[in-house]
This record gives C-alpha cells, structure tokens and sequence, in this order.
C-alpha cells in the first residue's frame, strides 16, 4: 500500500516561525570580516576533530587499563588461593568493619573511663572513712595519757 504524500502535507507539520523572531537572532549587519569569520569557524572545527580523535584514543588506553586491571585482580586472586590466604574482601565491606570495630572501641573507652571516675570517687569516700574511723597520733597520745594518769593516780591511793 503505498500513499503519496505532497510536500503540502508535511509543511502544515513544520512549526512556522515568525520573521521578526529571525530578525532578533540574526543580526542585519555582521561588523566582522566574513573571511575571518570562515577562518575561525575552520579552526575550530579542526580544534573539534583533535578533541574528538585524542577522546577517542583516550577511550582505547582506558579499555585497555580496564582489561589489564581484571588480568592483575585474576592472578592475585590465583596466587592467594594457591597460598591459602582468605580472599580479598571489597573495600565497602572493610570500610564498614572498621567503621564498626572504631564504634565498639569508642563504647568501650566510654565505659572505662565511667568505670574508672566511679573507682576514684569510691577511693575518696573510703579514705575518708578511713579518716574517721581512724584515731590521730593526738587522739593515740590522749589516750595513753589519761591511762597512765589513771595509774599514777590508783599507784598513790593505794
């Protein structure tokens, strides 16, 4: 089945633009030498050809580190398994762990130092229960004082 379609009937679908919008985007006078303007239109494609061809290249070398670098993780992995050693883990995963093992280790200095704040504050009070539990050297003297004097005292009575 084959239609025929005029130009007509694809011009109603090309959105028509108003010429005073063309009139804005397009100066009337250009103030610059159109051959200059020609020559840098020519610089700058070739300046985009070179992009384009060293993107391009760049592209290649980096496929080709890629592809090494699965090569080099393959035989170290080889060679670990060849050396019984366990296998590499990725980073996300030890980053996690340590992340965890830095947490508990904070948590327990936490508790140490509670623990030992709590200590000193029971080495105070026990000291000074033992302070008053205790007799002075005044208190020791007091005493065998009025003990001897208590003797003295019987000796001349008697």
């Amino acid at each position: 089945m084959k239609e025929n379609f005029s130009k007509s009937h694809f011009l109603h679908r090309i959105p028509q633009v108003s010429p005073k919008i063309n009139d804005r985007t397009r100066p009337k006078n250009i103030p610059q030498d159109k051959e200059r303007l020609y020559d840098e239109v020519l610089k700058m494609k070739t300046l985009n050809h070179a992009l384009q061809e060293e993107n391009y290249k760049l592209k290649t070398r980096v496929s080709f580190l890629e592809k090494d670098a699965i090569r080099y993780e393959k035989m170290i992995h080889e060679a670990s398994v060849e050396l019984d050693l366990p296998p590499k883990t990725s980073e996300s995963h030890l980053i996690l762990s340590l992340k965890n093992q830095v947490k508990e280790l904070k948590n327990s200095l936490f508790t140490r130092d509670e623990e030992l704040l709590e200590i000193k504050r029971k080495i105070k009070y026990t000291k000074a229960q033992e302070l008053e539990v205790t007799p002075t050297f005044g208190d020791k003297f007091l005493k065998s004082y009025r003990n001897n004097l208590k003797c003295f005292q019987m000796k001349q009575q008697d």
